[in-house]
């Protein structure tokens, strides 16, 4: 997970191109001057689906992996610290903290 946020970028590039070669289908259909039929155009479109269809995965795979990483600009450094199970001693200083804390607000 070298560079989740470019991967991600990528992976959304990926699926743009739909429109681009949706355009390119309905243009080759109208204005070809070699005429597309009916049927070469369905297989063009049914081409596209599963072909997109893949693309979507993967960029939803992207977007988990950033999900599952806790964000695109976090660094893995940050990451860990942050996923770090506190200590049973840790945990009770915390406690004792948010005791007093709450001590604070008592009136």
């Amino acid at each position: 997970m070298d560079n989740i946020a470019h991967t991600l970028e990528d992976r959304i590039m990926d699926c743009w191109g739909v429109t681009s070669d949706i355009k390119l289908a309905y243009e080759e259909y109208l204005d070809s001057p070699d005429n597309m039929d009916e049927d070469e155009l369905s297989n063009i479109l049914i081409g596209i689906e599963y072909l997109y269809n893949r693309k979507f995965k993967r960029l939803w795979k992207a977007f988990e992996d950033v999900c599952e990483h806790g964000g695109v600009w976090l660094d893995s450094e940050t990451i860990l610290n942050h996923y770090q199970i506190p200590s049973e001693e840790e945990k009770q200083q915390n406690l004792k903290d948010y005791h007093e804390r709450l001590k604070q607000w008592d009136v």
